[in-house]
This record gives structure tokens, C-alpha cells and sequence, in this order.
């Protein structure tokens, strides 16, 4: 099982998910997608920002939240790392910004040099 995903959820709930496939034997492959913005938060000026899952609207400066966002943000994709490294899961970590194709031969020379 190939996953596209950007992951975003409960984590615990997802890792659920993808360990039961793995319970059966399933190979499962998970592409993390991102966009540039979520991961580096370069954000300046007050915003607001929407969530596009029904999350509604907030109003925030970012120079105020960016040490805060960029913690919380590195611990939700270090808890997704681990989880599917624990659970023999193959992650790759993807930007929105990188073409497809780059990302699945960066993904298969990684795979091809570990054996």
C-alpha cells in the first residue's frame, strides 16, 4: 500500500490504521506531502489562516506564534517518523514545492541503497 498524505490528524489514530495493515503483512509506504509554508512557517505579517479540513478560521501573528507553531509542527512530524519506523513502515517526507517524480526517485534510491 502506497499512502499520499499530508497525515494530518491524530497521529495515534493514524499509526493505528496503517500498523493494522502491517499486522497483515502489507508492505506500506507512506509519502508525507507538505507544503513549504507548513513546515517552515516563513509567515510575517498578521494573517489568517484557514483550516481547509472544517477547522475554521484563526487570526494570529505569526512573529508571536512561530516558535511555538515550529516546536509543536517538529514534534507531530517526528512522532509520524518514529511511529512508522517503529512499525516497519517506510516513510518519506515530501514538499508540495518538489515534483512528484523527484520525490518517488529520491524515495526508491534510498530504498535501493539500503538493500
Amino acid at each position: 500500500v502506497i499512502l499520499f498524505s499530508d497525515l494530518l490528524g491524530p497521529v495515534e489514530e493514524i499509526l493505528k490504521a496503517l500498523r493494522h495493515l502491517r499486522h497483515r503483512k502489507t508492505e506500506v509506504i507512506i509519502f508525507h506531502i507538505l507544503s513549504p509554508e507548513e513546515i517552515r512557517f516563513p509567515f510575517s505579517s498578521p494573517a489568517t489562516f484557514v483550516g481547509l479540513e472544517g477547522e475554521g478560521r484563526v487570526h494570529a501573528d505569526p512573529e508571536g506564534i512561530r516558535e511555538i507553531y515550529l516546536k509543536e509542527f517538529q514534534g507531530f512530524l517526528e512522532a509520524c517518523r518514529r511511529g512508522c519506523l517503529e512499525h516497519g513502515i517506510d516513510y518519506c517526507l515530501c514538499e508540495t514545492s518538489e515534483p512528484l517524480d523527484g520525490a518517488l526517485i529520491r524515495y526508491l534510491a534510498r530504498r535501493e541503497a539500503l538493500g
